[in-house]
């Protein structure tokens, strides 16, 4: 149980008000300050009756509700999903060690509860960013996949890689600072990005190379900032890190060649003018990229 010291760290002076009783471990509340909320707790619930005060020793999970009409659709979830849910926001919490909107519980419970139905009924559905949520999104899809093996080992039941797809994208889009930056439409991009890359360093690119691996969670928030319109600004205006970005022109012309192709496509297509330092990081990256690309041709004999 958790301590009433940690409940207030949390918590405050809050008061948190039963407005609709879920299960017996589950309640909506409302707190003082009008915002509703979701609360987990063994037995929780028990004895209680709408309007009271919710019992804060008995609090062991708590969400807020973001959006409109999530009481509603929580009303229609069972117990076990949303305990299912609940597990996985807090593996991926834990393992990705970054903040994610509670807005995540409500996607992957009102999911997982569509994918269940779908099992028991025999009926799959495909989806087609699969490839690309591997690949891309490696590590949130491996953190997921361990996670729904556990939920489907408790429910005894399959899900599909496809269904594990379909939850990192609902991860991907709860960790974008913008609400608006869907994940499908930050996998467009970056997928758009790659093949301006690819093309002009006539090159493909090894998934499991770790500069590779680096690459792409940089072009992960790199391609947030573009569709957010936010800029990564430095210190590249001054004389000397202003001379390091000349450097690594000169230095890998081909990096720099393919940066301005990037540079010209993101500001034809969204609007937005890619700062000094953002070009030199990518630089940076296509740089070490192309140099350990070298040497496994050379390694090979192929240079």
């Amino acid at each position: 149980m958790i301590s009433s010291f940690f409940l207030s760290k949390i918590f405050g002076s809050k008061k948190m008000k039963i407005n609709k009783i879920l299960n017996n471990n589950t309640v909506l509340v409302i707190d003082d300050q009008g915002q509703e909320k979701i609360a987990m707790g063994k037995g929780i619930a028990f004895g209680r009756k709408v309007g009271e005060l919710c019992e804060k020793s008995q609090i062991e999970r708590l969400y807020t509700l973001e959006n409109k009409g999530s009481d509603q659709l929580l009303e229609s979830i069972p117990q076990e999903i949303l305990y299912a849910a609940d597990y996985i926001v807090r593996m991926v919490k834990e393992k990705l060690e970054t903040e994610i909107s509670d807005a995540l519980f409500v996607a992957i419970a009102d999911h997982l509860n569509g994918a269940v139905i779908r099992s028991k009924e025999g009926v799959s559905m495909k989806n087609f960013l699969l490839w690309d949520v591997k690949n891309i999104f490696r590590e949130e899809f491996e953190i997921c996949r361990e996670a729904m093996t556990k939920v489907s080992e408790e429910m005894h039941i399959d899900f599909t890689e496809d269904e594990v797809g379909f939850i990192v994208l609902h991860i991907v889009s709860a960790s974008l600072s913008n609400e608006n930056s869907a994940a499908e439409v930050l996998l467009k991009l970056m997928e758009e990005i790659l093949t301006v890359i690819k093309y002009s360093l006539k090159t493909s690119f090894d998934d499991d190379d770790i500069y590779f691996q680096r690459f792409k969670t940089h072009l992960k928030f790199f391609t947030e900032r573009i569709l957010t319109h936010k800029k990564l600004e430095g210190d590249l205006h001054n004389g000397h890190d202003s001379e390091m970005f000349e450097m690594m022109k000169n230095k890998y012309p081909e990096s720099f060649e393919t940066v301005e192709k990037v540079k010209d496509f993101i500001k034809k297509q969204y609007n937005y003018e890619i700062s000094p330092d953002e070009q030199f990081y990518l630089m940076v990256h296509l740089s070490r990229i192309m140099k350990k690309s070298e040497v496994n041709k050379r390694e090979k004999g192929v240079l």
